[in-house]
């Protein structure tokens, strides 16, 4: 079985390169948004058809590009090409209605351009060689494996990552254990399994409680000193970076909890049934229209926060790879009414779950909320395995 597998490590450049790799993704902008700026203009002319899987998904562009614009030949001619690919592929997502319509980049946004040729990598000596950039330095916390696919070179709170796919040849997975769970994500707490354990949400972890409420004060403080900083200025820039590396620091100490539950319950169990839940549905804001103003809308926002906190989606998304890298298999069902029915005799009703308490009114049967949304979890889809 042949499967690609992501490896990310920190770079260590040195002043040269630093301010080489600004450049790059300086040129990558611009080109993304040069060409969104043109895609959109033919896009209100009706052209549709002249650039979606057109010549913004190769390289034909560049050469004139670069004519156009000198500062352009600094960037690696396939780098670019990449860009445009990814923009147009952008496009697709959003004509098939998979994704919204892509937007204008601005500086320190999503800094990052990508190479497919021209890299070498020293794994013994921890080098990379990048096209127009040359030998950087880069820390192998684990084993690089695999062949060479593709590399993405970005930045994020001051520092430098490359991002490495690989080619992976492995023999078909058989997963060591036979246990299926029904896991419910939820506010008060990150998961919950059907057989009872929980996992609590990051704001209440041990390990991470200290350093995030230190991380997250100091963001406040941050935020307000931005805030009456003079746009454009330098004193505005440096407190903008000064921010980005706290809220760098605060997504790798989620994506830290993410991965580490993640693991554990792929390796635990072959199959983990999951909600097919419609996280933008259900994080829409409350505020309403100024004919229709809603309620709530303080609250709503505060619970949109808390389970956004869980980043539901992604958490889906490490479940099902990690899953199948070790022969087992993440299925989803329907979440209507899975937090209000009963385990025990069945009965469905809003009355049955109070706050953080499932209580049957008819039978009496009681229970953690989310345990109990568990249980109704698995058994809806034991129910569908034997219809």
């Amino acid at each position: 079985m042949v499967t690609n597998k992501g490896f990310k490590y920190r770079l260590k450049p040195n002043k040269e390169q630093e301010e080489k790799f600004r450049q790059l993704v300086g040129n990558a902008r611009f080109l993304w948004n040069k060409a969104l700026a043109e895609l959109l203009e033919r896009l209100k002319k009706k052209e549709k058809g002249k650039f979606v899987g057109g010549k913004y998904g190769d390289y034909q562009i560049i050469p004139t590009l670069r004519k156009e614009f000198s500062f352009l030949n600094e960037s690696y001619a396939q780098s670019l090409g990449e860009d445009l690919k990814a923009l147009s592929r952008a496009f697709d997502d959003f004509f098939k209605r998979k994704k919204r319509m892509p937007r204008f980049r601005s500086k320190g946004e999503r800094e990052s351009f990508s190479y497919r040729q021209g890299v070498q990598i020293e794994r013994d000596k921890n080098l990379i060689k990048l096209p127009k950039v040359g030998w950087v330095r880069f820390i192998q916390h684990r084993a690089l494996e695999g062949k060479y696919k593709r590399c993405t070179i970005s930045e994020s709170g001051g520092k430098w990552y490359v991002s490495i796919i690989t080619e992976i040849e492995t023999a078909e997975p058989v997963h060591p254990s036979t246990e299926r769970v029904g896991v419910d994500v939820g506010i008060a707490k990150m998961c919950s399994l059907s057989n009872g354990q929980t996992f609590p949400k990051l704001m209440s972890h041990p390990k991470y409680k200290s350093s995030l409420d230190k991380l997250l004060k100091r963001k406040v403080r941050l935020e307000r000193s931005l805030a009456r900083k003079e746009k454009g200025s330098n004193n505005r820039l440096a407190a903008k970076r000064a921010l980005g590396k706290v809220q760098s620091k605060v997504a790798r100490i989620r994506a830290d909890y993410l991965h580490n539950t993640s693991a554990e319950l792929s390796s635990k169990y072959a199959v983990i049934v999951l909600e097919d839940l419609k996280v933008s549905n259900m994080t829409a804001s409350a505020k309403g229209t100024l004919e229709k103003p809603g309620k709530n809308v303080r609250q709503k926002a505060g619970l949109n926060r808390e389970f956004l906190n869980h980043a539901p989606s992604e958490f889906k998304r490490q479940l099902k790879y990690k899953s199948e890298w070790k022969g087992g298999h993440v299925e989803e069902v329907a979440p209507q009414y899975t937090s209000q029915a009963c385990p025990e005799c069945g009965h469905t009703t809003a009355e049955n779950r109070k706050a953080e308490k499932f209580k049957c009114v008819i039978c009496g049967h009681h229970d953690d909320a989310d345990i109990n949304a568990a249980k109704n979890i698995l058994e809806r889809y034991r129910e569908a395995q034997v219809s």
